[in-house]
This record gives structure tokens, C-alpha cells and sequence, in this order.
């Protein structure tokens, strides 16, 4: 369950950065 919960917050991080450099 932790690991799963890393990974989500991983893939969640990922795709506000890449939100950001898209929007930026």
C-alpha cells in the first residue's frame, strides 16, 4: 500500500511539472 501511495504521489508530481512547462 505505501509503495502504491509513492507512486501516486510520484505520477501526481510528474504531471503538475509537466502541467507547469506546458502552461509556462
Amino acid at each position: 500500500m505505501r509503495l502504491w501511495g509513492s507512486q501516486y504521489i510520484s505520477a501526481n508530481l510528474l504531471t503538475l511539472c509537466s502541467l507547469q512547462t506546458n502552461k509556462t
